[in-house]
């Protein structure tokens, strides 16, 4: 047999096999077996040698005609078996006019048919019907939308204006799956990569018309999904569609190009009067709350009066719905998805910053704050070069005490309605953290009401949560490794370790003097235990910082005589209150309560207030009144205050520039010894007898034993005689 005998058998097949299931598409859906067979007949008829491109356009044709009958007997009878067949049978045919081959063969009925296919597939979606069919039609979906972005012809032919009920029908099925929740997570995906195609088509036509009619819904829908869905994927998605979909809108190129519009129209109206341009102005539907549904129902836009997108209300809702999904997604505990939250933000204002201006910078701003502290090195990275783009403004001296008094509040505000603070406690932390040492001590030094804001805003954030600190004083079995600061469980979620860092930025700044004798004065007049702890273990933190810095720049910072004065009141306050404290022992207080915290922390106060001391006639006055409580309070059958007793013991030896707390107490334990009571008092014999015992227990150097045992002595004697004295008063 001959090529010519072969070629006209192929085509012939071809042919049967195209009018058997166009009569079967008539009635019901094509079987797959007839279309597996039509799609092999068409491949081999398109590999037969010398065979004309206009035969092999015709060819083409015929298959997507097919394709189109079958698509519309499954939407008139109903689906009534799998479409794989139909599928591949379809993506063959996109493979083709995607190629060279197709290059001035995609005439109108092309064009037709194929945004027809697409109609229907949408309209098929709509249907109930199960995750394989689904999966499938959102393929084909997929892939017919491919198609169009890609060919030049088709792209053309989607964003003409008639064909917008079709754009608004792709955009509104999608959103619609990709919201639902209910659905299988790779539907939804499937729905969001098609929709992100369809805008990046709708931006290559050069014809941004179709996504700014319906931009009002995606962003709606994606801010839903932002704010109620848990799947990182589905949320990287949500990103990527409402950047991608701001940014066809919205961009400089677009921006500039209705700007230069409207001044050749305003030229064209002064010199001839009708104002007739080349060019389409950008616009937006003014009432998007209609939706996209019924857009895509009308043979065209819907009879909405279009309005021009860059006014100033719709910048700033554009800015304020970016800046609300970002600001949700910056807390997501993923680090993929705060890292594609700054990559997206960028992405807007490098594009859109003169169409957007000022709202996008404020989003700018929220996020590279939000984010500089972030625990992934990376995302603190680009955070900072998110911040660049903008000029560090948001660190500047007027917006950062702006934006500092609003997160005081803001936290303040969340506390007392027992909110989440850890994101604008991130912010705040990101802004003091990064902010220039100069501007913000500029801030602190003149205007003393922001400077208490900031302390009492430290403070609301350091209410003790007492139940956590019980379970981990009980159950760690690593505490003595860890300093007592660390210790603190706060009520609010917030680390001691962030405070600390707060604490130290005050130092930086050489406001730790004027922070401490304002937490003083409230420590003084706060009628609430639990907010005077709270300004108590501030002062501790600022306290702990100051020595930090004093050890890495030597004795030279003691000049600051401000924090020195307050570290003497403190421990004179202090010492008069632990002079008429009962003792508190386990059998006394179970629980780990206010009391038993505060007395903690009082001692640990001390002890740390005492290394800040810098004259050393001063600290010779104070160290037997400190060393009198911290040893009593370190026989405490309570863990916590023992502990706390422990790390003040070894702050005063520190202090005093001892190598350990039993060389301290081999040199200054005489200056006890007049402290060790002669009178009757049962409850001074007591104090005297722990003070003694707590001595002994140090008693680690073999110079210390002579002394020791002077001070057993003296003990046994006192108890012996005040033995003999209530023998005395039984017998009268």
């Amino acid at each position: 047999m001959n090529a010519d005998v072969v070629v006209p058998q192929e085509l012939s097949t071809f042919h049967t096999i195209c009018a058997i299931t166009a009569i079967e598409a008539n009635s019901s859906q094509p079987n797959n077996e007839l279309i597996t067979k039509l799609n092999i007949s068409a491949k081999n008829a398109m590999l037969l040698e010398g065979l004309p491109s206009k035969n092999r356009q015709m060819i083409m044709q015929m298959s997507l005609f097919i394709v189109r009958k079958s698509i519309e007997a499954i939407v008139k009878y109903g689906l009534t078996q799998p479409i794989d067949s139909l599928r591949e049978f379809l993506e063959n045919i996109c493979a083709f006019y995607r190629s060279h081959d197709a290059i001035g063969g995609i005439n109108e009925e092309v064009s037709s048919a194929i945004l027809r296919i697409i109609s229907n597939v949408c309209m098929l979606l709509e249907k109930p019907m199960g995750i394989p069919t689904l999966d499938s039609l959102f393929r084909v979906l997929n892939k017919l939308v491919s198609t169009v972005v890609e060919v030049d012809v088709l792209r053309k032919e989607l964003s003409s204006s008639k064909r917008m009920p079709l754009a608004a029908a792709i955009v509104h099925i999608c959103l619609e799956l990709f919201q639902a929740t209910n659905r299988d997570v790779r539907i939804r995906l499937s729905a969001a990569r098609v929709l992100r195609r369809f805008i990046v088509g709708a931006k290559r036509s050069d014809n941004v018309y179709q996504v700014a009619f319906v931009l009002p819904g995606i962003l709606s829908r994606t801010h839903k999904v932002a704010t109620t869905d848990q799947n990182s994927f589905i949320l990287l998605e949500a990103l990527l569609i409402a950047a991608n979909a701001i940014e066809a809108t919205m961009n400089n190129k677009v921006f500039d190009r209705e700007r230069a519009h409207k001044s050749d129209e305003a030229t064209a109206e002064c010199g001839n009067g009708n104002g007739l341009l080349k060019g389409q102005i950008i616009t937006i539907a003014a009432k998007p709350s209609q939706g996209v549904g019924e857009a895509g129902d009308d043979g065209e836009c819907g009879g909405i009066p279009p309005t021009d997108i860059f006014t100033d209300d719709n910048r700033n809702i554009i800015g304020n719905t970016m800046k609300q999904i970002a600001a949700r997604l910056c807390g997501n505990v993923d680090f993929r998805v705060r890292m594609c939250v700054i990559d997206c933000i960028k992405f807007v204002y490098v594009r859109c910053v003169r169409a957007l201006g000022k709202a996008i910078e404020k989003t700018v701003e929220d996020v590279g704050t939000l984010l500089l502290e972030d625990k992934y090195k990376c995302i603190r990275e680009k955070s900072i070069a998110l911040l660049r783009l903008t000029r560090n403004k948001a660190l500047k001296e007027e917006s950062l005490k702006r934006k500092l008094l609003g997160l005081c509040r803001a936290i303040k505000i969340q506390i007392w309605q027992n909110g989440d603070i850890q994101m604008p406690f991130q912010q705040m932390c990101g802004m003091l953290l990064h902010a220039k040492v100069t501007d913000l001590s500029e801030i602190l030094k003149s205007d003393g009401k922001a400077f208490e804001e900031l302390i009492e805003c430290f403070a609301s954030c350091a209410v003790v949560n007492r139940s956590a600190m019980e379970l981990v004083v009980e159950v760690d079995e690593n505490f003595k490794k860890l300093d007592f600061c660390s210790r603190i469980r706060l009520r609010s979620g917030i680390g001691i370790s962030d405070l600390k860092k707060l604490c130290y930025k005050l130092i930086k700044c050489d406001a730790a003097g004027s922070a401490m004798l304002y937490c003083e004065s409230k420590m003084a007049f706060t009628s609430s235990v639990e907010q005077r702890l709270a300004f108590e273990i501030i002062s501790l933190l600022i306290m702990c910082e100051f020595y930090t810095e004093l050890r890495k720049g030597g004795r030279r910072m003691l000049h600051d005589f401000n924090v020195e004065s307050v570290c003497k009141s403190i421990i004179d306050r202090f010492s008069v209150e632990l002079d008429g404290a009962d003792f508190i022992e386990t059998a006394v207080i179970g629980d780990y309560d206010t009391t038993v915290v505060r007395r903690a922390v009082g001692i640990c106060i001390m002890g740390a207030a005492f290394r800040c001391i810098g004259s050393k006639e001063r600290r010779y006055r104070l160290l037997s009144r400190c060393m009198l409580h911290v040893l009593e309070w370190r026989t405490s059958a309570v863990r916590l205050i023992s502990i706390a007793a422990e790390e003040a013991a070894c702050d005063l030896a520190k202090g005093m520039e001892e190598p350990s707390v039993s060389m301290l107490c081999f040199k200054y334990a005489n200056t006890l010894l007049s402290h060790i009571c002669v009178s009757g008092e049962a409850w001074q014999l007591v104090r005297s007898a722990r003070l003694v015992t707590s001595l002994l227990d140090l008693c680690n150097e073999k110079a210390f034993f002579e002394t020791a045992c002077l001070l057993n002595g003296q003990m046994i004697s006192l108890l012996d005689r005040s033995d003999a004295v209530s023998l005395l008063r039984d017998n009268r």
